[in-house]
């Protein structure tokens, strides 16, 4: 009898800054955190539902779940999760989550609105 072993090596080597507005009064304040992800491209369906829903997805970023709690914020018993990320030098909108299991979260983003 043979006995197989499968070893996934996900290659979380891509730096991005998740970004989580609050609200300070009357103030939108931001904090961010450094975490490193790995860049997926976005599915041809993932792409055509957002773009018909107005919304202009550009990566699917896989991070770990933990490191997207710690960049939520709580506030008075509100919590807020991150809603920007800055990836390549361009800040984008976080578009959709997905976590599938523990150790991979993947963070859907691009731009709330098409650029043209």
């Amino acid at each position: 009898m043979t006995a197989w072993l499968c070893v996934v090596i996900i290659m979380r080597d891509r730096k991005v800054v998740l970004i989580t507005q609050y609200k300070a009064g009357k103030e939108i304040k931001e904090e961010s955190v450094e975490v490193y992800a790995e860049e997926k491209s976005v599915k041809y369906g993932q792409f055509h539902a957002s773009y018909a829903a107005g919304l202009d997805a550009k990566y699917n970023l896989d991070i770990y779940p933990e490191e997207y709690r710690q960049a939520e914020i709580t506030i008075d018993g509100a919590v807020y999760e991150p809603t920007h990320v800055l990836y390549k030098g361009r800040r984008m909108d976080i578009i959709r989550t997905f976590s599938e299991n523990e150790y991979s979260m993947e963070v859907t983003v691009g731009y709330g609105k098409r650029k043209y």
